[in-house]
């Protein structure tokens, strides 16, 4: 687990056709058509609709908020996705503050605990191996549990060298970005069982 610099970041996955979308201060990251060959399919988790959620476009999900962060863990472990880079939309003191309580619980956490306040002012993405997912369900728990739905505690997980994006709303909904309808199937097919 460690902190990487987000202008690194963003040059590694912008060549997944992962893009970083800006809108009132916030960033959040979305899969776009690479190569142009296949069109990128959305898949909503969660118990409302996702502002902006076309039901023609997306396929649903229907779940608690409380079961969102133990799906998206899942989501990535099904999908054998070697690392999970986690994005805030704005700066991570808005999660942190939320989160560092269910964190101080976690021994992975506790090895880049002091090094996250050096970060808490920015949004260097943290990057997490498979066996480390547990942080991405403890930080999404959090900001369900004591983040009150504010927007600036949403974050986005990108995958890193797969066309797989999740952006998780502090409000308790999801958008899974898949590189195809094929692999939206696949996803939903999956999140549903």
């Amino acid at each position: 687990m460690q902190f990487i610099p987000y202008k690194e970041f963003l040059d590694e996955v912008r060549s997944a056709g992962v893009a970083a979308n800006q809108s009132g201060g916030q960033v959040m990251f979305t899969l776009t058509s690479a190569d142009g060959a296949l069109q990128p399919a959305r898949v909503r988790i969660g118990s409302g609709s996702a502002p902006g959620a076309s039901e023609q476009d997306d396929r649903s999900v229907v779940s608690s908020a409380e079961r969102l962060p133990e799906l998206i863990e899942r989501l990535f472990h099904k999908a054998r996705v070697a690392e999970v880079a986690v994005a805030p939309a704005q700066a991570w003191r808005n999660i942190l503050d939320v989160a560092l309580y269910d964190l101080a619980q976690d021994e992975d956490w506790l090895t880049v605990d002091a090094e996250a306040s050096l970060h808490q002012n920015g949004r260097d993405p943290l990057l997490l191996a498979s066996s480390e997912y547990q942080v991405l369900r403890l930080l999404a728990g959090a900001v369900l549990k004591n983040g009150q739905g504010d927007n600036s505690r949403d974050f986005t997980a990108v995958a890193p060298g797969s066309p797989m994006v999740v952006e998780f709303h502090a409000a308790g909904f999801a958008v899974v970005w898949c590189a195809s309808e094929a692999v939206a199937d696949e996803v939903a097919a999956a999140l549903a069982t």
